[in-house]
C-alpha cells in the first residue's frame, strides 16, 4: 500500500504521513512549492513532496485529502476518475483513532500545547501514538494510546468517536462558517455525545457545562474536579498543589508560563489520572517541556527577546502578552501582529484592539487572508486605529523594529508572520 497526501504540508496531513511512514508504509504526497516550517520533518524522513499536479497520481495509491482540498483539486478529481481509495483526512483519521485508545484534544485554543504536554507524560510511562498540531507525528508497534488533535473548523471533529476528550475551552471563533456563537457551541456539544467514556472539560471559562457522570472539570475554582491550588506564579513559571475529586495527589514546580498554560497542563494531568499514570514522576518529564513549533518559541538576538508564537484570536493574543509579563515583567512589550482572516479581524476587531493594547506598542501586519472568503470592507489599518500605540509595518520596513532596543518582540498570528516578517527581521 502506497499513501499519497494531497496537502502534505499541512499541520495535521504531515504529521499523519510521519505516523503512516512510522508504520511502515511507503508515503508521499503534494503541497505548494513555497517553503512551510513542518515539511523538514517530512525531508527527514524521506517522504517525498511533489508539486501538485493531475500527473503525479498512480494506479496503486490510497489517497488521502487534506481538507482544504476535498471536493475542490485537480489531484482529487484525478484520484476519483482513476476510482483510487480516497479519504478526507478527518474521515481517515477517524478511522485510525478506532484502533487505540483513543484521546482526542479540542477547543479553541490550547490544542497543540495540551497535545504536546500529554505526549511528554505519557511518554516516559506508555507506549504511545501520536498526531500534533505543529506538524509532529509518530507511531510505536507496541501502542495502545492515540493522543490526537480534533479541529472544530467545519465540525471536522464529528468524524471522531474517541474514548476521552480534552476540550481545553469553548470560545467563539471561525465565523466564516459558524454564523452563531450557539452554532458554534452546539457543534462542541454533538462532540461530547460521541465520546465513549470521559470528556475532561476547562470549568472556569464562559461557557457552562451540564455536569453529568461522563464529565470531568478542572480549573482553579473550588467546584472543579481536578484543581491546582496553593498556585505562586514567577518568573520561572507555576508551583502548585493538585487535587483530583477533593483529595491531594502531588505537587508541581515547572517552567510553564500564563495562566492558559496552567489550564492546559491541568487538561493533560486529569487525562493522566484517568489512565492510571504515576502522577509524583510527571514533574520530570515536564520539566524540560519544549513547547510545539510556533508556539511561545523564544530567541534571544542583539539584545532582545524574539518570540514567535501562534496566537490570531484575541484571548490567546492576551494570553501570550501575560504569558510575557509574567516571564519578563521589567521589559517593553512590542507587539506584531497578522490578522488572521479578514472574517475574523471584522467579527473581533475591538477585542483584538483591547488584546493587543495589553503590550506598550503595536505592530499590525497585512491581513493573512482566507481564499475562502471575500475581502470585506476592513483592512489592517483599521486595527492599527484602535490601537493605543498602534503602527502599520510593511515587509520592507521591518527594520524599524530594530528601534526597540531591549524589549520583548512578540509576533503573533497563524499564518506566515514568522517567514514574512520574523525570519526577515532575523536575517537584516
Amino acid at each position: 500500500m502506497k499513501y499519497y497526501l494531497i496537502g502534505i504540508k499541512g499541520a495535521g496531513m504531515c504529521a499523519l504521513a510521519l505516523i503512516l511512514n512510522d508504520m511502515g508504509y511507503e508515503v508521499l504526497g503534494s503541497d505548494v512549492t513555497e517553503k512551510i516550517f513542518i515539511e523538514d520533518s517530512l525531508k527527514a524522513k524521506g517522504i517525498k513532496i511533489l508539486p501538485f499536479s493531475y500527473l503525479n497520481l498512480k494506479e496503486d495509491y490510497h489517497v488521502i485529502v487534506g481538507s482544504a482540498y476535498y471536493n475542490n483539486h485537480e489531484e482529487y478529481h484525478r484520484a476519483k476518475e482513476m476510482n483510487l481509495i480516497v479519504d478526507e483526512y478527518s474521515k481517515f483519521l477517524g478511522k485510525l483513532a478506532k484502533e487505540f485508545t483513543s484521546i482526542a484534544v479540542t477547543g479553541t485554543h490550547g490544542k497543540t500545547t495540551t497535545s504536546k504536554i500529554i505526549k511528554s507524560i505519557f511518554k516516559n510511562q506508555k507506549k504511545i501514538t501520536y498526531l500534533i498540531g505543529d506538524g509532529e507525528g509518530g507511531y510505536h508497534t507496541d501502542s495502545n494510546h492515540f493522543i490526537f488533535e480534533a479541529c472544530e473548523y467545519k465540525e471536522h471533529f464529528l468524524n471522531y468517536h474517541p474514548d476521552y476528550a480534552i476540550i481545553t475551552n469553548i470560545e467563539y471563533d471561525h465565523v466564516d462558517y459558524f454564523k452563531t456563537r450557539e452554532s458554534y457551541n452546539h457543534a462542541f456539544e454533538k462532540f461530547m455525545k460521541q465520546v465513549k467514556n470521559k470528556v475532561i472539560i476547562f470549568g472556569d471559562g464562559d461557557y457552562k457545562v451540564n455536569k453529568n457522570d461522563k464529565i470531568i472539570t478542572y480549573g482553579l475554582s473550588e467546584d472543579n474536579d481536578v484543581i491546582a491550588k496553593n498556585v505562586k506564579q514567577s518568573q520561572e513559571g507555576f508551583e502548585f498543589d493538585l487535587y483530583i475529586f477533593n483529595k491531594y495527589q502531588a505537587s508541581y514546580n515547572l517552567p510553564f508560563f500564563g495562566y492558559h498554560n496552567l489550564y492546559n497542563l491541568l487538561g493533560g494531568l486529569a487525562i493522566a489520572f484517568l489512565e492510571g499514570l504515576d502522577l509524583n514522576i510527571i514533574q520530570k518529564s515536564l520539566t524540560t517541556f519544549e513547547n510545539a513549533k510556533r508556539r511561545f518559541s523564544i530567541i534571544e538576538y542583539k539584545g532582545q527577546i524574539i518570540i514567535d508564537d501562534y496566537a490570531h484570536h484575541h484571548n490567546e493574543i492576551e494570553a501570550s502578552i501575560n504569558a510575557v509579563k509574567q516571564k519578563y515583567p521589567n521589559r517593553e512589550i512590542v507587539s506584531i501582529f497578522q490578522p488572521h482572516t479578514y472574517t475574523r479581524l471584522q467579527a473581533f476587531l475591538e477585542p483584538l484592539g483591547d488584546a493587543l493594547n495589553k503590550s506598550d506598542i503595536v505592530y499590525v501586519c497585512d491581513v493573512f487572508a482566507s481564499v475562502r472568503e471575500d475581502k470585506p470592507l476592513i483592512d489592517s489599518m483599521s486595527l492599527v486605529d484602535i490601537c493605543d500605540n498602534g503602527h502599520l509595518l510593511a515587509e520592507d520596513s521591518i527594520k524599524k523594529l530594530s528601534e526597540h532596543k531591549d524589549a520583548i518582540l512578540l509576533f503573533m498570528g497563524a499564518g506566515d508572520i514568522y517567514l514574512r516578517y520574523m525570519s526577515k527581521y532575523l536575517s537584516s
